[in-house]
């Protein structure tokens, strides 16, 4: 790209949208997070110091959590250290760098592929826009509660195709490493990324198969440099985790059915919740452009493989259920990773975006039309917060309302914070002891550092760090739940080292609150 003048216009842009969200969360509290981070950021507590949360149901033991997304945990725990460790301000100096990064790197993809600046930079603010999907997945960039593996990885996967594209045959190594290496960042959402990266390869080798020169060699340079890329995930992960099955094995499955969705573990119920309208829509556009390339064979290579593409990360991950079920009866084993490969196919809107693309070129717009309907797009996006676009689809979704921050919006979006639960966490912080045992919601572990107990989405971190632990943790919710009146149940958390309940039901009434915010009170054991 030559243009000076649209390159200052492209860095402009995006700077604006970063430092918007970054200024947007400059007093964020740990409300504006989501659990997943939680999770993390109490990883990351307890690397500072080893002796936190003694009691607490997962970070009790060092060796629960060594497996869990390292190359995200002690970047964060960096940046922290220069944020006086206040980690929300932390999630927010990399959520600038990510906005700037994903809103470049996209962009630039998308110009490789069109050689149109505006309709790039109209993609390119598309992508930001959240998505939800089926798996509990979503795609896109938006304010803080984004910052988390998955985000890092979707801002760096297009570093791959740019790779891949730009030296084609000449360095197949290059692109294939970053594949692998950036597959550290989340390793579920990285292996749809080197599917993406693979069957594009085997797309063109059987295109192109009569001018491929050593093919053998390349494939095992390819598979070769992917591996050692992603060499760090496979010595923490198969180093921390095992698969030897010394626990009852029928206990811990009633486990991941109380913990996790059906779902996730029958192919066909995941296939049906695709039954959506946001992701029935990309789907739609890999269809339509498919359907265009009949008529137009300029355009049939790219919709064959945009088509390939989408059945490959579609059929492959719901496969791999079967596969490792086979494997697991076989050998009397206990892999646990195809519930959380079956996500993957959360790409399969990533063609779409690209038949879109692709769809606009075939309109031949001219620079007149291209620059403004950039501008009517941008106009469109920084309106869809108002009301007046509530019953409209897309424009009054996410995927358009949180593309921008609030600082160049006209309607604003509503923060997610919860003003009440703040109160309650900063009163544990100022008056209850750093060694607390805590019963109650799990936003409590991360934002004051206290030991939380029976929460399920500590349990989630135990599915595959300490599977014995895991079983523990149903054993334990049961019987508590079996408990009928409020004197059991107190006695129960008080075996477990339970000092303090946070609650906003009233399920405890017969214990005086000693604080109350709101819904949300405060008990004292």
């Amino acid at each position: 790209m030559k243009d000076k003048k649209q390159l200052f216009f492209l860095l402009l842009l995006n700077i604006l949208i970063a430092a918007g969200f970054y200024l947007e969360n400059k007093n964020a509290g740990f409300t504006s997070l989501v659990s997943d981070v939680h999770s993390i950021v109490g990883i990351a507590q307890k690397f500072d110091d080893p002796q936190r949360y003694k009691y607490d149901l997962f970070l009790n033991d060092f060796d629960n959590v060594k497996y869990y997304t390292p190359f995200f945990v002690q970047p964060l725990r960096f940046v922290a250290y220069f944020m006086d460790y206040n980690y929300v301000q932390a999630l927010n100096i990399i959520s600038f760098f990510l906005h700037l990064i994903y809103g470049l790197l996209w962009f630039f993809l998308f110009y490789k592929l069109s050689r149109n600046f505006w309709i790039s930079l109209i993609m390119s603010l598309l992508i930001r826009g959240i998505i939800w999907l089926p798996g509990y997945e979503f795609w896109g960039i938006t304010g803080i509660w984004t910052t988390m593996p998955r985000t890092v990885y979707i801002v760096f996967m297009p570093l791959i195709l740019l790779l891949l594209f730009h030296f084609k045959e000449k360095h197949l190594w290059l692109s294939a490493f970053v594949a692998g290496f950036i597959f550290n960042f989340h390793p579920i959402t990285g292996l749809g990324g080197i599917l993406i990266y693979l069957t594009i390869i085997v797309y063109f080798y059987f295109r192109n198969r009569k001018t491929i020169d050593k093919p053998i060699q390349k494939v095992i340079l390819i598979l070769g440099s992917i591996i050692l890329g992603m060499l760090p995930f496979i010595l923490t992960y198969f180093g921390q985790t095992s698969s030897v099955i010394n626990y009852d094995l029928g206990v811990y499955q009633n486990a991941l059915n109380a913990r996790l969705p059906a779902s996730f573990f029958d192919p066909i119920i995941f296939l049906k919740s695709w039954n959506r309208i946001s992701a029935l829509f990309f789907l739609t556009l890999i269809l339509t452009y498919f359907v265009v390339s009949l008529f137009k064979k300029s355009e049939r290579k790219r919709a064959f493989l945009l088509v390939t593409l989408t059945l490959a990360l579609i059929i492959i991950p719901n496969i791999s259920v079967y596969i490792e079920q086979g494997i697991n009866a076989l050998f009397n084993r206990n892999l646990r990773i195809s519930f959380q490969f079956i996500r993957l196919q959360k790409l399969a809107i990533l063609p779409g975006y690209f038949a879109l693309l692709f769809l606009f070129l075939l309109l031949k717009p001219n620079k007149i039309t291209t620059i403004s309907s950039f501008f009517i797009f941008l106009l469109i996006v920084s309106l869809s917060n108002g009301k007046m676009f509530n019953s409209i689809p897309f424009v009054g979704d996410d995927i358009f309302r949180t593309i921008l921050p609030n600082s160049l919006n006209i309607y604003n979006h509503p923060s997610l914070e919860n003003n009440a639960m703040e109160k309650m966490l900063d009163y544990i912080r100022k008056n209850t002891p750093e060694d607390a045992v805590f019963y109650g919601p799990q936003i409590i572990r991360s934002a004051t550092m206290r030991s939380v107990v029976l929460d399920s989405k500590g349990a989630s971190i135990l599915i595959e760090g300490n599977p014995t632990e895991f079983t523990d943790w149903l054993k334990d919710r049961n019987e508590f739940r079996k408990l009928e009146d409020q004197n059991s149940q107190i006695e129960f958390l008080m075996n477990k080292n339970v000092n303090y309940i946070v609650d906003d039901r009233e399920r405890f009434n017969l214990i005086v609150p000693v604080f109350k915010v709101g819904h949300l009170k405060l008990y004292q054991l």
